[in-house]
């Protein structure tokens, strides 16, 4: 194959408008609120909290398998891989439903002595966590589904995120403007941290092990960062106004925040803690996800019917797109690279692309990229490319390139080590073609001589994802 041809279907395809981006809208409940994603089978679960029901949505087809009742008005949702449970927080019927992810069926609903308001899983302790924005923390097993014990928090906790590392659970508590630490293997409160004013959202950032607090308060413009070893504030960075929303960029240890009233994104560095870039938009900005796998930060703006997509890489907003009325809370799924916007004025699901590019605009003949892309930081290694004897005198070599995610050709590539320092991070693709009859390894592509985990063999050519990273 001529990678040519790879690069002129690419341009043209994202020559198209940012509609593209959008692959479907599908009807589900009254207000839709929360979403999660079943990663074994593949589902998308939509709690709609007007009709006290969950809708299921298959991530193959995107079509919806079955409206499942729970309790009433649900709220918040979070995915069991352990034991491939959905676990729904059911506000007003003070009750937590668990949905069973083979058969999409409820198979308990466990009582709970507050009315929920967000659920997390810890996958260290096997157990999901339930605060109800008052001074509670439910434990349920996440086996039994049994109510634990009920631990005491500060007031108001309405936020939660787990850091699974440490095997704790912090808590934003919104009334007494601080963060409760728990240590889910004794299940108590090991620190009680003060923060910004009415701390709502908590995210955990694993690589430099900090959690960092968004605010409910409209006159704040600061986000409070917590050091995970010590328990306390090693910083108070100055954003936007009212920051009420947050997520992580793990590829590059950055964290997006969402400052409502300023219609701005800003990017704090996980190392410094310093503000690296600010990000203009046209209307309010709220809740985020992010994909590792290509690299991008995705924002929905309520107000504009809106969501808008950030190249991490560059920090730059390439595409708005117009979704369903209201979008509130997107997820991200890696398996199907799609992301859900739960619309919650029009009882909607948007459904769209990951990327736009080589993984979603190639035909047929090239099949689907393995979801789990190479991480390359510094050099890029070919190895096992070519005839059995060896690669010095295969021509086929000397035809392989990198193409970055609009199908420009970045550089072209040799076999052994590949210096792609220079290159700015982000998402790639490595194009070979193949031989006529494959090599008993077939062609692979790693970093630091590591095999990829990302590689598709065919006919034609063989296409790699790697995602560059500092």
């Amino acid at each position: 194959m001529k990678f040519a041809s790879v690069v002129l279907v690419v341009c043209c395809l994202l020559s198209a408008a940012a509609a593209q981006w959008l692959d479907t809208i599908v009807p589900v409940g009254s207000a839709p609120f929360a979403l999660c994603h079943n990663s074994q089978d593949n589902r998308v679960y939509c709690a709609n909290f007007d009709d006290s029901s969950v809708t299921v949505i298959d991530g193959a087809t995107n079509g919806v398998l079955t409206t499942t009742q729970v309790g009433e008005r649900p709220r918040a949702l979070c995915y069991n891989p352990t034991n491939n449970k959905v676990f729904c927080a059911n506000e007003n019927g003070r009750s937590v439903s668990i949905i069973d992810g083979a058969t999409n069926a409820v198979v308990a609903a466990t009582s709970v002595p507050v009315y929920p308001w967000d659920c997390c899983y810890n996958p260290t302790s096997d157990k999901v966590y339930v605060v109800d924005a008052s001074v509670s923390l439910c434990v349920l097993d996440g086996s039994t589904f049994a109510l634990d014990t009920v631990i005491g928090v500060g007031d108001g906790a309405y936020g939660l995120c787990c850091n699974p590392v440490d095997n704790r659970v912090y808590t934003g508590n919104r009334t007494d403007n601080s963060v409760t630490v728990v240590d889910c293997a004794s299940n108590s409160v090991v620190a009680t941290v003060p923060v910004s004013p009415v701390p709502n959202k908590l995210v955990w950032n694993r690589r430099e092990d900090k959690v960092y607090t968004a605010t409910a308060d409209a006159q704040d413009t600061t986000v409070t960062v917590i050091d995970c070893a010590t328990n306390t504030v090693c910083a108070t960075v100055r954003v936007g106004a009212y920051p009420d929303a947050l997520c992580y960029d793990s590829v590059d240890s950055r964290v997006y925040v969402s400052n409502y009233s300023s219609n701005e994104i800003s990017v704090i560095d996980g190392v410094s803690n310093a503000v690296v870039a600010t990000l203009t938009t046209q209307y309010t900005p709220d809740r985020l996800c992010y994909s590792p796998q290509n690299n991008y930060v995705y924002v929905a703006m309520p107000n504009a019917d809106e969501v808008a997509v950030i190249e991490c890489a560059t920090n730059s907003i390439i595409a708005t797109v117009t979704v369903g009325d209201g979008p509130n809370v997107p997820c991200y799924n890696p398996t199907s690279n799609r992301v859900y916007t739960a619309d919650y004025f029009g009882g909607t699901v948007s459904i769209l692309r990951g990327s736009l590019g080589i993984a979603e605009t190639l035909n047929d003949d090239h099949g689907p990229l393995n979801v789990v892309p190479t991480i390359v930081r510094g050099g890029l290694f070919l190895q096992g490319l070519g005839t059995r004897s060896g690669l010095s005198d295969n021509p086929v070599m000397s035809r392989a390139v990198l193409l970055d995610v609009s199908g420009r050709k970045a550089m072209e590539l040799q076999p052994g080590p590949n210096d792609v320092s220079r290159l700015a991070p982000g998402v790639y693709f490595v194009v070979t073609p193949s031989l006529s009859s494959s090599p008993p390894e077939g062609e692979r592509v790693g970093a630091r001589g590591r095999l990829a985990s990302g590689v598709k063999h065919d006919a034609s050519s063989v296409l790699t994802k790697v995602v560059i990273t500092r």
